[in-house]
């Protein structure tokens, strides 16, 4: 049997790519655990769009017995971690599979100690073991496989890097484009990098510049945004919100159906999209800086999101330019 771990969305769409590629759809179980909320009714319309369904079951009541194929999605998961200790010597083969940016850093986000080549981390997560308690990550070796929509070239020789770019690809179906603009949210609020008035001016101010340049501005909530916050945003003039059937769907299948531009911060639909598809995509790191001169975003910026915007080259947007 195959076994799929995830907790949110975009794992749970992952899951369904990785299982085209091998065409594993009879013989794989997703196995659900909450983080902090529950997206179960989403991954049905998940299902509705992929035209499958995975058997899913939450992870606190499944007690395997033996288990061919491990898929894990988050090697710095708490819930992962404790459940591949538990059972590692009744799984065959374990594999890692796509679960956003977070796969094509070394080390763990805003972390850069938490990585693979940490000696003391090393020597820390061996006594760990010993002593029967959790290690800090799972790491790379840990692993006979990794499927991710890109290469990750930090991977160890010995494990195969297979790619679901061309499943994620073939989501894509409609090619007439329209004048209309998606704004994707960021869990700046929730993660408290800006207060929640702070964001909805930012949006406020945000949306008035684009609206200039496109027929319609929708925005798309972070699935970990707060429901009080998103309805005031909703309530600003130059936003609209998604068509109902779209509104909860992972953004890359919004964007998939809708074929529009796209701005965002640094969250993972925009590498997947620009690099896949025929899109328009937009950073809004450096307009929001140039806000908000915060060090915690000053520091994520650094770390991290200027890693993976220059590798895939999506230029900032600056609000009052023009852009085509």
């Amino acid at each position: 049997m195959n076994i799929f771990l995830y907790s949110s969305p975009l794992q749970y769409l992952c899951a369904h790519l990785v299982i085209e590629k091998e065409k594993i759809q009879n013989s794989s179980i997703g196995v659900y655990y909450l983080y902090d909320k529950d997206f179960t009714h989403i991954f049905k319309m998940i299902d509705k769009v992929m035209g499958r369904t995975i058997q899913t079951k939450p992870l606190s009541s499944f007690h395997p017995k033996v288990i061919n194929h491990l898929f894990l999605t988050n090697r710095f998961s708490s819930h992962e971690i404790q459940f591949y200790t538990k059972h590692h010597n009744i799984i065959d083969q374990v594999s890692l599979y796509e679960e956003g940016a977070n796969m094509y850093l070394p080390h763990f986000f805003l972390d850069k100690t938490i990585n693979d080549s940490n000696l003391l981390l090393k020597l820390k997560n061996t006594i760990k073991k010993k002593l029967g308690k959790q290690v800090s990550h799972l790491p790379l070796t840990t692993f006979d496989s990794i499927y991710s929509i890109f290469d990750i070239p930090f991977i160890a020789k010995k494990t195969k890097n297979i790619l679901i770019y061309n499943e994620f690809k073939k989501l894509q179906t409609i090619q007439n484009k329209n004048n209309f603009c998606l704004i994707l949210s960021q869990w700046f609020v929730e993660h408290r990098y800006l207060t929640e008035n702070e964001y909805i001016t930012y949006i406020k101010n945000l949306s008035h510049s684009l609206k200039k340049t496109y027929n319609i501005v929708y925005f798309k909530p972070h699935p970990r945004d707060n429901n009080s916050m998103v309805n005031r945003i909703y309530n600003i003039d130059h936003i609209a919100r998604l068509p109902s059937d779209y509104e909860d769907l992972p953004a890359e299948l919004v964007i998939a159906k809708l074929n529009l531009d796209v701005f965002g911060f640094w969250t993972s639909t925009m590498f997947y999209v620009i690099e896949a598809w025929d899109i328009n995509v937009y950073s809004l790191f450096e307009d929001l800086l140039s806000n908000y001169k915060k060090q915690d975003i000053i520091n994520m910026y650094e770390l991290d999101a200027k890693i993976l915007l220059n590798k895939h080259h999506i230029p900032q947007y600056i609000s009052g330019e023009e852009h085509d």
